[in-house]
């Protein structure tokens, strides 16, 4: 008779069980926003890092704000999505704590071509680029050439318009000039682009972008699931660590997803060349944060992350391989997305 009571027991609870789970609702997220989907977005990141320079601490900060503009196009037979991105405006802050500030550029105001990086800023405004993303979020293709050429067209106008400005009458002979070391304008287009990569290259591009895309879960998923996807950072330079993604509640359509990553100085560095010399940073550290994202559609409607790593940066001469410098760091900071009505 016990034996009989506990089975019926077991089998109760275990029916309870399924038939919770039956009804536990799922949310099919993926990214499939249709062309009346538009969105202006604003990525603002504000970074602290510290290090040491002659001897002692220096604390760097940066506060930067990139709007972009997506128009995504009609979904492909194979699910992903060709979208254009434009960037619409950029504010840069940049300097030593305590010093007057090394970068102060805004798009919003007249440029000053004695800023650093102004032109070159400001020669991104209007430049637009082709990309496609998968139903996860993840960036399948960014079109750079598009970018890079559009950046470099805009950079030459903007020389040619300060040339006329100030040379007036004699302008237009002093523009033959400088185009002649190269042979055409077209041809000094191609060595702006090149000259330009730094500032917009294809990595620090995909991190920018991956702000306003959340990786998405393969599959349906309910409250409280969990799914393994990367988080990009663009700090000194891009990389991206990996993250727990939980659904933490759907309401209205709208899902608010928790965020969790953490990185080990046991992975593998972080390696990028410039000029003749490798570089390798070795970050460590964690990120939290929470996004909300659009359940029809996938689109991200707002998000803010916090960040801290520690580590090194190891400089190398590429030639002779050996190690030129090493320098601890240590950063923390947030990103914040935010819809532009």
């Amino acid at each position: 008779m016990k034996t009989t009571v506990r089975m019926t027991f077991t089998l109760t609870v275990l029916t309870v069980i399924a038939l919770r789970a039956q009804a536990a609702p799922q949310v099919d997220l993926q990214f499939r926003p249709t062309p009346a989907d538009k969105q202006t977005v604003r990525v603002t990141s504000n970074l602290s890092m510290s290090r040491p320079i002659d001897s002692r601490q220096s604390e760097i900060m940066n506060t930067r704000t990139i709007t972009l503009a997506i128009e995504p196009g009609e979904t492909t037979a194979d699910g992903t999505v060709p979208a254009r991105v434009r960037f619409v405006a950029i504010q840069v802050r940049s300097g030593t704590k305590g010093r007057k500030l090394s970068v102060d550029y805004d798009s919003t105001q007249p440029p000053d071509e004695r800023e650093p990086f102004a032109l070159a800023y400001s020669a991104s405004i209007g430049a637009s680029f082709p990309i496609k993303v998968s139903p996860q979020g993840e960036i399948v293709d960014i079109g750079m050439d598009e970018l890079w050429l559009a950046v470099a067209d805009n950079y030459i106008e903007q020389i040619e318009a300060l040339m006329r400005q100030r040379l007036g009458d004699q302008a237009d002979q002093a523009i033959e000039e400088m185009f002649k070391p190269f042979g055409s304008r077209e041809k000094r287009i191609q060595v702006t682009r090149e000259q330009l990569d730094p500032l917009w290259d294809k990595s620090r591009i995909r991190a920018l972008l991956a702000n306003i895309l959340v990786r998405l879960p393969q599959k349906p998923v309910s409250e409280g699931e969990t799914w393994r996807a990367p988080v990009a950072f663009d700090i000194s330079m891009p990389f991206e660590i990996n993250a727990d993604y939980v659904l933490k509640s759907e309401e209205n359509g709208h899902c608010t997803i928790a965020v969790d990553g953490k990185r080990s100085s046991q992975d593998d560095p972080i390696v990028t060349h410039t000029g003749p010399a490798r570089i390798n940073m070795k970050p460590a550290g964690f990120c939290t944060g929470t996004v909300t994202v659009d359940a029809k559609t996938g689109l991200l409607l707002s998000g803010q992350t916090q960040f801290e790593f520690t580590g090194e940066i190891q400089a190398f001469d590429s030639a002779s391989q050996t190690q030129a410098e090493t320098v601890q760091f240590a950063m923390k900071g947030t990103t914040t997305v935010e819809i532009v009505k």
